[in-house]
């Protein structure tokens, strides 16, 4: 039924897309598990703003396939967006709209920048450790310094969300806690709420893109204007 191209496509190139362009491909486990925490909502905006192979659309698909939504796939790569579009088709139910983006999440197009201020929620993994030299969009951590592609993720996301949408993301764990990325962090919580924090341990990658990379998964809601605080959750997985 295909529920299983993104995962052939992740044992098969991975490596590749590794070494041209930042992609960690998400181990199917982990992606279910984010897209777990999303709250159901009908009629939901659902994006993926560096798609890959579709896998946490597929997911999202799954988790919200009692209701209507609209999920969008954007990534730099044709052959990846292909590769959703499949993947998509031969899932998701008739009550789920689809649409596919190619645009550079950092010079964006402008089919990318009508999304702006629009979506409910993003689930995603971004290209990691990428040198960023130029972005067009407004990033106050690009300003503070903050040049790499996983950092000013956040920002993109900032920019596609409404106030009050929810990210679900994977980000390096160096910058959930080395002493570098302070300033990253209180700008983050300058935007954003922050609900939670899983840790994984090393190795949650190997079988998809065969690094010791380590990631957490971080969960933040876009502030409102009358935003309130609330409890955040902190959580840690000792092993693979």
């Amino acid at each position: 039924n295909g529920s299983i191209l993104p995962l052939c496509y992740q044992y098969f190139f991975s490596k590749m897309y590794r070494e041209n362009s930042g992609k960690f491909f998400t181990p199917h486990p982990v992606a279910r598990a984010m897209s777990n925490l999303l709250p159901l909502k009908d009629n939901a905006i659902i994006m993926d703003p560096t798609c890959g192979g579709g896998t946490f659309l597929v997911e999202a698909s799954r988790r919200f396939s009692d209701l209507s939504c609209y999920l969008i796939g954007n990534d730099i790569d044709q052959t990846l967006i292909y590769l959703t579009d499949v993947v998509l088709g031969l899932n998701a139910p008739k009550n789920h709209l689809k649409s596919s983006i190619i645009s550079n999440i950092f010079t964006p197009t402008l089919e990318f920048k009508r999304w702006f201020n629009k979506v409910d929620f993003i689930l995603a993994n971004p290209p990691f450790s990428l040198k960023i030299s130029s972005i067009e969009s407004e990033s106050k951590l690009f300003n503070l310094g903050y040049r790499n592609s996983d950092a000013l993720f956040l920002d993109v996301c900032l920019n596609l969300l409404k106030p009050g949408g929810m990210l679900v993301c994977l980000l390096p764990h160096s910058i959930v806690a080395n002493k570098e990325f302070l300033k990253f962090r209180l700008q983050v919580e300058r935007e954003w709420i922050l609900l939670g924090i899983i840790g994984m341990p090393e190795g949650v990658f190997y079988t998809t893109a065969n690094t010791s990379t380590r990631a957490d998964i971080i969960m933040l809601q876009k502030k409102e204007k009358y935003a309130s605080k609330k409890e955040a959750f902190f959580a840690f997985a000792p092993s693979v």
